[in-house]
C-alpha cells in the first residue's frame, strides 16, 4: 500500500510538472508570434510627391535626422513647413567663419518661407529672431585643444 501511495504521488507529480512545462512553452510560442505580427515602428518621414521629407521635432528624436521639411508655426499661427536647410541657414566650417558670421548677422531676424507639405505652395513666413551677441552676457572661449 505504501510502496502504490509513493507511485501515485510521483505520478501525480510528474503530471503537474508535465503541464507546467507545456503551458511555458505554450506561452513563449504565442509570445513570439504575437511579436511576429506586430506592426514595425515606421523609420522614415512621410515623402511628398517632389521627393522631399517632411515632419515635425518630436520625430527627429525617434528617427535621429532631420526631414527637408519641418514643421513649424508661422507669426499669424498657421502651422505649416520649412524648408530645414532655410531655418539652419549658413553653417560656419571653421570657428573663424562662425566669427565672422556671428559679427556681420547678429541681432538680425530672418524671415523665412512657410509652405504646405508640398514645399511648393506659401502659406506663410516663420521668423527666426536675431540675438546680437554683443548684447549677451556670456563669454564665449575657443580652444583647439582636444
Amino acid at each position: 500500500m505504501i510502496v502504490n501511495k509513493r507511485i501515485t504521488t510521483i505520478l501525480i507529480s510528474v503530471l503537474i510538472l508535465a503541464v507546467v512545462v507545456l503551458l511555458i512553452a505554450f506561452t513563449n510560442s504565442a509570445s513570439a508570434k504575437a511579436d511576429a505580427t506586430a506592426p514595425l515602428p515606421t523609420a522614415s518621414f512621410a515623402v511628398n510627391e517632389d521627393g522631399h521629407t517632411y515632419g515635425n521635432a518630436d520625430q527627429v528624436e525617434e528617427l535621429g535626422y532631420f526631414p527637408d521639411l519641418l514643421s513649424v508655426v508661422c507669426e499669424d499661427g498657421t502651422v505649416g513647413y520649412a524648408y530645414y536647410s532655410d531655418i539652419t541657414g549658413v553653417q560656419p566650417k571653421t570657428p573663424e567663419e562662425a566669427l565672422r558670421l556671428q559679427e556681420a548677422n547678429g541681432g538680425k531676424d530672418r524671415t523665412i518661407p512657410v509652405y504646405k507639405f508640398d514645399g511648393k505652395t506659401v502659406i506663410g513666413q516663420y521668423i527666426i529672431h536675431g540675438i546680437d551677441p554683443k548684447d549677451m552676457n556670456v563669454k564665449y572661449y575657443y580652444s583647439s585643444a582636444n
